[in-house]
Order: C-alpha cells, then sequence, then structure tokens
C-alpha cells in the first residue's frame, strides 16, 4: 500500500501544477486580448478623429458646404472665438455657404490632431481670400472639439491673425 501512496501523490501534484500554468497562461493570454481591443478601439478612435479633421478641411479647401455640415450632430455648436457661436447643423451649413459667397482659395494644412476618447484638439493653419478685395489673410488656428456618435456636437475655435513677416 505505500508503494501506491507516493506516485499517486506525484501524479496528482504534477497535474494540479500543469493545471495551474495552463489556467496562468489562458489568464494571461485573455488580459492581453482584452488589453490589445482597448488598444485597438483606442487606434480605432483616433483613426476615426484624424480622418473627420481631414474631411473638415478637405470641406473648407473645395468649398462644400453640405460636407462641412455633414459632420455634424444636429443640435451642434460650432463657436469663433468670442465672436460668433451657431447652433444647429443647417445653421453651421448656412454659415459655410456665407464663408463661400466671400471668400476663395481657402487653405487648410493640418499642422496637429490630438484625441483623447470623445475629445480631440486640432492646430492647423488656414489662409484664404476675399472675393471682393482680393485681400489675402492667414491664421493660426487651435480647434477644441467633442464627438457623440460619430458626429461633432461641439467644434470651438481659437484663431490668431498672422501676416508672413510675423510668422515663424
Amino acid at each position: 500500500m505505500g508503494i501506491f501512496k507516493r506516485p499517486i501523490i506525484n501524479s496528482l501534484a504534477i497535474s494540479l501544477g500543469v493545471l495551474l500554468i495552463v489556467f496562468l497562461l489562458v489568464r494571461t493570454d485573455r488580459q492581453a486580448t482584452e488589453g490589445q481591443a482597448a488598444e485597438a478601439q483606442a487606434a480605432g478612435s483616433q483613426r476615426a478623429i484624424q480622418a473627420l479633421v481631414e474631411r473638415q478641411a478637405e470641406a473648407w479647401r473645395i468649398g462644400d458646404a453640405e460636407m462641412v455640415a455633414a459632420d455634424f450632430a444636429e443640435d451642434a455648436k460650432f463657436v469663433v472665438g468670442t465672436i460668433v457661436t451657431i447652433e444647429g447643423r443647417d445653421a453651421i451649413k448656412g454659415a459655410a455657404l456665407d464663408y463661400f459667397a466671400n471668400y476663395t482659395d481657402t487653405q487648410v494644412e493640418i499642422i496637429r490632431v490630438i484625441s483623447d476618447g470623445n475629445h480631440g484638439v486640432v492646430r492647423w493653419d488656414w489662409s484664404d481670400r476675399h472675393r471682393e478685395t482680393n485681400a489675402r489673410s492667414k491664421a493660426e488656428d487651435a480647434i477644441l472639439f467633442e464627438i457623440q456618435e460619430g458626429k461633432i456636437v461641439y467644434w470651438r475655435e481659437f484663431i490668431d491673425k498672422v501676416d508672413d513677416q510675423h510668422r515663424p
């Protein structure tokens, strides 16, 4: 009887050890997979926000008010400095149409996009030409925005006008 107890205990210990190792490997793999999924979701969100900013820049470049408005939620708020607050997608489209009626040759160069979840910051350079006076203007623009369900709900611009002589 003494001969059989030892192999059974050894076999049981080895089996428990193997089970523990398998459990730890599966647990570590699951945690890594969940971490990778969270990273992938964040990366996907960042790519989506980058694409949204690029669409906005392109819409302003080509003068497409419909494209400008398409990224905004129905009840979005668009604020330009302390001067103008525009509320609602239709009003944003109307403001874009007014802008395009008065300005042409709009250039937008995206300098940087930073995002964290549903919030983002854009730094872009902007230039345009007034249709009536032919005067060219340039600005450095910082934008704070918030997105919900893939649409912009808040867009706030801080604009510094610049000229070529004072540009770094």
